[in-house]
C-alpha cells in the first residue's frame, strides 16, 4: 500500500492498493464477499429497491507507474437486482475490509 494524494495538488492522501497488495487480499475480498451475502440471507433475501448495475465495494488502486489513484471494484453485490439491501449492510463489507487495514468505499452503482 501506498500514500498517495487523491488528485494531483490535492491535500487529500489515501492509502491505495498496489497490485501486490489485491493479490494478497483476494482470499480476503471473497471471505468478505461470502460474510456480506449471508448476512442478506439472514435478513430474509428481500430483493427491494431500483434495478441498479455495479453496486459493491470498492478500494483505491494504484496501477503501475501512475501516480493518481483509482477506484476499483474488489466485492460485487450480484445476488440481487434492488440496491437497498446492499445499501442497508454496507457498513459489513467496509467494517471488515477496515479490520484489515483497508480502506473500502461503498458503491451505490447506477439505474439500469
Amino acid at each position: 500500500m501506498r500514500r498517495v494524494e487523491t488528485y494531483r495538488g490535492s491535500k487529500d492522501f489515501v492509502l491505495a492498493l498496489e497490485p501486490e497488495d489485491l493479490e494478497y487480499l483476494t482470499p480476503t475480498f471473497d471471505r468478505v464477499r461470502l460474510e456480506w451475502a449471508k448476512e442478506w440471507q439472514r435478513r430474509g433475501s428481500r430483493d427491494e429497491g431500483s434495478c441498479c448495475l455495479g453496486v459493491g465495494v470498492s478500494v483505491y488502486y494504484l496501477r503501475p507507474g501512475k501516480r493518481k489513484p483509482e477506484r476499483r471494484q474488489v466485492i460485487s453485490w450480484t445476488w440481487t437486482q434492488g440496491d437497498l439491501e446492499a445499501d442497508r449492510t454496507r457498513h459489513l463489507p467496509l467494517g471488515m475490509l477496515a479490520e484489515h487495514g483497508v480502506l473500502g468505499v461503498y458503491d451505490c452503482g447506477r439505474m439500469d
